[in-house]
């Protein structure tokens, strides 16, 4: 893209020109020569706003991508009207809510059905990888199209029956794990060991993730606690005041942080905005710098055409004008810089998000361009 900045120059001018001519008459046409008539010039400032957008535009692009996928995974994974959680946090290390305390809260008048979920890391290789257990044939009745690999009838009913994992896209990329080939986990009672049965997007850690039922989990673990208690409610029951409910249900046992599935979402959101932060600063820096550059441009413009403009104005040309020329000019140079932008962006978000974010993470995210800069921070 930089090797060919001058030729883009020169289609550019070719492209405006007509337009330049009809809408702003010889005022537009001298402009448009002017840029062409000094490419190094032009080819500099048309380079750093094309650099600069592109960097903004290949950032939000990944942004958006990444947020896109998260609400994804959110609706196909968790699927519920209400995540209770142990910590603002969402996860904690510490705290944990008990079985009874889930059975506590799926009694409640109006649930519909609670699903208990715990999540741990567990060794695999040289890594570890997280372990999410909790009721797979639950999970499958609440979220139709969940599998991106595997027969969902298959899958159904060998994961809730514990004869087979669920895993996530990332850990069969970068474990080349494929639907029928075994995985196994090491557990406190030894190696578990099981068939493939679906894959699933799903984002929570670079390592890759292992669904199975809980009471596969309970048998190899001993582990009864919970970290996540997911509820549907009844047709009509509303979920504000059903919060109270639940808070009332464990009153004076432990404080549960309660989210309805767009607060969860909003939630993601601001974790991923705040991991993003330096980042939308360096878009707003690059956005600066190339309009600064603009800015030098239009200056050096002037400095260096002092003559050429001295003879307009000695032909007759208004001041109006000569300022209409230059003007005229910067608006070519940054429709140019603009669409190499846009096309550099392109290039350099596509391979943000569907080769970077893949061989570092194995997260196989859709490609998705920022309308506007505001799309990809929202």
């Amino acid at each position: 893209m930089i090797l060919l900045l001058p030729k883009f120059v020169v289609w550019g001018s070719r492209i405006l020109r007509p337009l330049m001519g009809r809408l702003f008459g010889a005022e537009g046409l001298m402009a448009i020569d002017a840029a062409v008539r000094m490419p190094r010039r032009t080819s500099a400032t048309v380079g750093s706003l094309m650099l600069g957008l592109a960097f903004v535009f290949s950032v939000g692009a990944f942004i958006l991508s990444h947020k896109s996928a998260l609400d994804r995974m959110l609706e196909r994974t968790v699927n519920a009207d209400l995540t209770i959680a142990p910590s603002d946090q969402l996860r904690s290390r510490t705290y944990h809510f008990s079985e009874d305390q889930e059975r506590r809260v799926a009694s409640l008048s109006g649930v519909k059905n609670s699903d208990g979920m715990r999540v741990t890391a567990v060794a695999h290789g040289n890594d570890e990888i997280m372990v999410i257990a909790r009721d797979m044939g639950l999970w499958f009745s609440n979220s139709p199209g969940l599998l991106d690999e595997g027969d969902a009838r298959s899958a159904h009913q060998q994961a809730m029956k514990g004869e087979g994992f669920v895993i996530s896209q990332n850990l069969s990329f970068k474990n080349d794990l494929h639907v029928g080939d075994q995985l196994s986990v090491e557990t406190p009672k030894g190696p578990l060991s099981r068939p493939v049965v679906g894959v699933v997007e799903f984002y929570y850690v670079e390592k890759g993730s292992v669904f199975m039922d809980r009471s596969l989990y309970k048998e190899y673990w001993g582990d009864n606690s919970v970290d996540y208690i997911l509820v549907n409610l009844q047709p009509g029951v509303d979920r504000t005041w059903f919060k109270g409910e639940i808070n009332r249900a464990m009153a004076g046992e432990q404080r549960a942080f309660i989210y309805t599935s767009e607060e969860l979402k909003a939630w993601h959101g601001r974790m991923t905005d705040q991991f993003f932060t330096l980042t939308y600063l360096e878009m707003l820096i690059a956005s600066f710098v190339a309009t600064m550059g603009l800015v030098n441009m239009l200056v050096v413009s002037v400095s260096e055409r002092q003559r050429e403009l001295g003879i307009l104005r000695a032909l007759g040309g208004l001041r109006s004008q000569v300022r209409k020329i230059v003007i005229l000019e910067a608006v070519v140079i940054s429709v140019v810089g603009f669409a190499t932008g846009v096309i550099a962006g392109i290039f350099n978000g596509y391979f943000l998000v569907r080769t970077a974010a893949r061989l570092i993470a194995g997260f196989n995210l859709r490609f998705e361009f920022p309308l506007t800069v505001q799309s990809s921070i929202k």
